[in-house]
């Protein structure tokens, strides 16, 4: 029993760590400018630190989308969430062979600053990554 209340102490701790919730006021305004810039229309969810990096989450049209910037400002990527309608066969074949009978949980097409696109699928706790040409890349646990 204390090595699951231990293990769950940890792991709460390794989430807070790694992204921690701050209040709008607490961001670089030369951050918020370049967001507000970009995405005049977006209704900010929240703000999180991300190491040294900001991430704003925010929603247009219902949709939920997040943004990543370095302290300067610069957009680092940005994810937009989908449905499984905006994925491709490949992708959608490989999901059901190595997890056939599990659902997909949030779907993003990940943009970086370049615009280089990227996909970022949840599925049963694990995110799975595939690149530009569809290509599965790495499989991280969520």
């Amino acid at each position: 029993m204390k090595k699951a209340i231990l293990t769950l102490v940890v792991l709460a701790l390794a989430c807070f760590v790694q992204a921690q919730q701050i209040k709008e006021s607490k961001v670089p305004v030369k951050i918020k400018n370049a967001f507000t810039s970009k995405n005049p229309d977006a209704s900010i969810v929240r703000w999180e630190k991300q190491k040294n990096n900001y991430k704003v989450v925010y929603s247009i049209e219902n949709s939920e989308s997040s943004a990543l910037y370095d302290p300067a400002g610069k957009m680092i990527e940005q994810e937009f969430t989908v449905s499984s309608n905006d994925l491709s066969s490949n992708i959608i074949e490989y999901l059901s062979n190595v997890e056939p009978k599990e659902p997909l949980s949030t779907i993003a097409i990940v943009k970086d600053a370049s615009g280089s696109k990227s996909y970022k699928v949840l599925v049963h706790g694990m995110y799975y990554y595939f690149d530009a040409k569809e290509a599965f890349v790495k499989k991280l646990k969520q």
